[in-house]
């Protein structure tokens, strides 16, 4: 499967950082450029002197942080920091005084420890008074020395967006996160219900194939041993089958297309079918869909079980959930159908479980279940013997 995700949004914030700000600074750095080749100021051999090279580290700021290790960017920043913070105390008659503020705004952007961003900042601010002290000495300026303190204060401005562009990162890994969660447990709801379908295809389709080829067979070895009318028995057995796999296909198909209705009432609109009983004792709660899907398919085996073997037999379904605090919370279902001639005549326990209960109780084994299928004691609805006043199927599973 091909997963992908959606871009970034093109908020304010992501286009101020991949556009605004390089632009912004390339910008201020030209003009500063084209101001010292028309400045005429007697300090301006010195001021391209500073300015090269802080122009440098101004530009080297918009390089991605990550490509400068974390130690040579503090020593980069704090270089520019007091380059920018002389710069900033030469009379030129340009803006170049505004590097300095830059210089501190970047070291709060850029340096990921707090203490040592605002120590930049600080050794900016001091760069500024102390290098205004000793240029008003020579050639007094018209702003006081101590003006230059405020030239550490952009170090916040600087944190600030370091912090947001830490959280839209933040946010957009959630996001992706969310996504691959989102997509991770739709494609296991996929799984999961493919592999409902296949076992109810399975359930339907196996065991009745399965039985119509051993009739086939049986009529094929009949028939070659001149046993014309046990060979036709048998193959009326298989067109019987095969009807029963395509009714119970189309069941299963109808059921599959349906919306999941509660299990109790799906139950009770199977016995209702049937023209049996239907009893719940305890309180219905939360169950998986492939638990709720098998006993639904265990009621409709047993049901026709019993309607085939025990024709016009009364019946009866009864769905036990147990208390589900309890850390062994189980659900039972038992199918009961009365007293049947066929059974008292001595009809053999495998002829009635057949093959679609023998897939019920592999169905169960793999929920952790069981299922228990066989004639009833009188007096004991568990027994199984060869004295029976009916027929008992039972499903329990864990809650």
């Amino acid at each position: 499967m091909t997963i992908s995700y959606q871009k970034e949004p093109r908020t304010g914030a992501a286009y101020s950082d991949r556009l605004l700000q390089p632009f912004l600074t390339v910008a201020f750095v030209a003009i500063v450029a084209v101001q010292l080749v028309e400045s005429h100021a007697p300090a301006t051999l010195l001021g391209w002197m500073l300015f090269v090279p802080v122009a440098l580290l101004a530009l080297w700021t918009l390089v991605p942080a990550h490509w400068t290790p974390a130690v040579a960017r503090v020593v980069l920043l704090l270089v520019f920091a007091i380059l920018s913070g002389i710069l900033f105390a030469v009379p030129l008659d340009t803006f170049s005084a505004g590097f300095v503020f830059l210089a501190a705004l970047y070291a709060g952007q850029l340096i990921e420890a707090l203490p040592v961003a605002i120590a930049v900042a600080v050794v900016a601010a001091v760069s500024c008074a102390v290098s205004s002290l000793i240029v008003d000495q020579f050639m007094p300026q018209g702003w006081p020395w101590w003006l230059g303190l405020t030239a550490g204060l952009p170090v916040y401005i600087g944190i600030a967006r370091r912090e947001r562009t830490a959280a839209l990162s933040a946010a957009q890994e959630a996001a992706i996160e969310s996504e691959r969660a989102r997509l991770s447990e739709t494609r296991e709801a996929a799984l999961v219900e493919r592999g409902r379908i296949a076992r109810e295809i399975h359930d339907v389709l196996g065991h009745t194939l399965s039985a119509i080829s051993i009739q086939l067979d049986m009529a094929e070895t009949l028939y070659t041993h001149d046993r014309a009318e046990e060979s036709i028995t048998a193959v009326r057995r298989a067109r019987t089958l095969a009807k029963s796999g395509i009714g119970e296909t189309r069941r299963a198909v109808h059921a599959l297309n349906e919306d999941p209705k509660p299990l109790a009432d799906t139950i009770q609109g199977i016995a209702s079918s049937f023209g049996a009983t239907f009893v719940l004792d305890g309180e219905p709660g939360p169950l998986s869909v492939e638990k709720s899907q098998t006993l639904i398919r265990a009621a409709q085996e047993a049901f026709t079980n019993a309607h085939r073997h025990a024709t016009g037999a009364e019946m009866c379904a009864k769905l036990t959930f147990s208390d589900s605090d309890s850390p062994t919370a189980y659900v039972v279902l038992r199918v009961i159908s009365g007293p049947s001639e066929k059974a008292v005549r001595g009809q053999r326990v495998e002829e009635r479980i057949g093959m679609g209960l023998e897939g019920m109780r592999e169905r169960a084994g793999l929920l952790g279940g069981t299922l228990i299928a066989g004639p009833i004691v009188e007096g004991d609805e568990h027994a199984v013997g060869k004295a029976t006043t009916g027929w008992s199927v039972s499903m329990r599973l864990p809650r």
